[in-house]
């Protein structure tokens, strides 16, 4: 019986038992963070700015918006947060 490689980091070369460790390392220690739109709060995982976003500026996404919002996971989030116009829904919630 054969021994398989373990996937390796290419940046540290620390090894892992499963590719999606070593994904997940990648991501958190050797890529860069993002930011929160609206705070210095800096984050590598989709659900965790969800989270930030729903508890902590939820007052700044129109009602229909914030709903579509909470529906989204992993991916989809990320993507949401980069075609979103902040301005103009801010915008809207000042004129309410």
């Amino acid at each position: 019986m054969g021994l398989r490689e373990r996937p390796v980091c290419p940046y540290c070369h620390m090894d892992f038992g499963r590719v999606q460790e070593r994904e997940r390392h990648v991501k958190d220690v050797h890529m860069p963070r993002r930011q929160c739109p609206f705070c210095n709060v800096m984050w590598t995982r989709p659900t965790k700015i969800k989270n930030h976003l729903i508890a902590d500026h939820a007052d700044k996404f129109a009602d229909g918006i914030l709903e579509g919002f909470k529906a989204l996971y992993g991916r989809r989030i990320t993507e949401f947060l980069d075609a979103y116009n902040y301005l103009a829904d801010m915008e809207g919630c000042l004129t309410r």
